[in-house]
């Protein structure tokens, strides 16, 4: 019996500053219908906070505790795992969260770990020092691997992935762990917050590769939001129009 429903954010429940139509009216007869619904997105660049506050703007009643981003699953999963010194290509943000689980962002030669979220800001030379901690010994520790994320106007923006992407080049060393999707990592942490089981929750995204793959590898129920009707995948359920959920859930 499915409790919990987990939504991807871009391309699902926005797109950019805009709404998705129908997603907020979904939402709250969902959350009325006693479901538990979580927001989880592979955004590495802004805090819980920051995309909370996006989406109760757009009109979802999100809170910190059911907001869910792989720069802070990240930071968890570095504070579980023992690691106290890092060297982080990523945003300030990402940075403060580190430090607030007292792990210090360090020069490469100091760094336990090299941690790559989406950065604005990427330079060589950061890249330079990335790939000197790695070869010194440095762990990889990526928040996804995404190559691009969607905008408005059906554009997309280079993602995470394209900073890994370099770092991978530079040094031929793959990802010591990747904190994102379609890694289960974030479901984990979302299932365990929740007290619910594989079998007691459902993912529901737009992305094949990565929502669907991760709801698959965790073996939980999905529903793939196709909403250009193109995608082929292996979902449990696809819809067209997010409204259609109800009807499935239901």
């Amino acid at each position: 019996m499915i409790k919990a429903l987990a939504f991807d954010l871009d391309g699902t429940l926005y797109f950019g500053h805009e709404a998705v139509d129908g997603a907020v009216e979904t939402l709250s007869l969902l959350e009325k219908a006693n479901f538990k619904t979580v927001y989880f997105t592979n955004n590495s660049a802004k805090t819980v906070k920051q995309i909370k506050a996006k989406l109760c703007s757009l009109g979802f009643s999100a809170n910190e505790k059911n907001t869910y981003t792989a720069s802070n699953a990240c930071s968890r999963y570095l504070e579980q795992k023992g690691y106290s010194s890092v060297y982080l290509i990523g945003s300030d943000d990402f940075r403060n969260d580190l430090i607030s689980r007292d792990i210090k962002v360090v020069e490469p030669e100091r760094a336990e770990a090299v941690v790559v979220g989406l950065d604005f800001c990427i330079s060589y030379q950061r890249i330079a020092d990335a790939l000197y901690a790695i070869r010194n010994g440095a762990d990889l520790i990526v928040a996804n691997v995404d190559p691009s994320y969607p905008v408005e106007n059906g554009r997309r923006l280079p993602g995470c992935g394209a900073m890994v992407g370099a770092l991978v080049g530079a040094s031929g060393h793959q990802p010591d762990f990747i904190v994102g999707k379609p890694n289960t990592y974030m479901l984990e942490l979302i299932c365990l917050d929740l007290g619910v089981g594989s079998n007691e929750i459902c993912v529901i995204g737009d992305s094949v590769e990565s929502d669907i793959e991760m709801a698959k590898r965790y073996r939980c129920r999905s529903i793939l939001y196709d909403h250009f009707d193109e995608q082929v995948g292996y979902s449990d359920e696809r819809v067209c129009s997010i409204r259609d959920i109800l009807n499935i859930i239901n």
